[in-house]
């Protein structure tokens, strides 16, 4: 299946990444926690980990005031032109 190949990366795809990446986790979330979006970051040339408090998995949605106050001041840091 597709999909099953496109998850199955290996880790060093990530150095190969040239924009910058922000991986936002929440403090509580077991789908995705803190240490393997810090883990992922590492990899990333230019990543970029941030962990929200009092949130789970739906960061976007439990905080969406930090969620997009920190997707703001990524963009505005980056250089994406966006």
């Amino acid at each position: 299946m597709e999909i099953q190949r496109l998850r199955n990366k290996p880790p060093e795809v990530l150095s190969r990444l040239s924009m910058p990446v922000l991986y936002i986790t929440g403090e509580e979330d077991p789908q995705f926690p803190p240490h393997a979006a810090a883990a992922l970051a590492a990899m990333t040339p230019r990543g970029r980990s941030v962990c929200v408090s009092e949130a789970g998995h739906s960061v976007y949605f439990e905080r969406a005031a930090v969620f997009n106050r920190l997707v703001d001041e990524f963009l505005a840091e980056s250089d994406t032109g966006i």
